[in-house]
């Protein structure tokens, strides 16, 4: 994709809004990144996992989630929402010590 010092992780952090865009635009699925609906529909996985073995895949949504802020209200629905969507209901109530790398990641 290009040597080191070709601006790979620069795209991708300007495609997940981590860092500003100061010129020119792309298109993900026709949606703008200089709007929220453009980088709502891209994500960035680091290097390196954040995941405690003894939490299951619910408790990590839900820890994150307040971090983030969200009320516990909201919080419960968007997990559920969050396991649904990327498909991972089915290990809601397992523990992260138990993932595969990929799982993991």
């Amino acid at each position: 994709l290009g040597s080191n010092g070709a601006g790979k992780s620069t795209l991708i952090s300007c495609l997940t809004g981590i860092t500003p865009v100061t010129h020119g635009d792309a298109l993900i699925y026709g949606n703008s990144i200089r709007n929220s609906k453009g980088m709502s529909t891209i994500r960035r996985l680091a290097r390196f996992d954040s995941l405690w073995n003894a939490l299951s895949t619910k408790e990590h949504l839900h820890l994150f989630a307040n971090i983030k802020g969200l009320p516990m209200a909201t919080r419960k629905s968007e997990v559920k929402r969050l396991l649904a969507d990327v498909d991972i209901d089915k290990i809601a109530n397992v523990r992260a010590g138990s993932y595969s790398g990929g799982t993991r990641r």
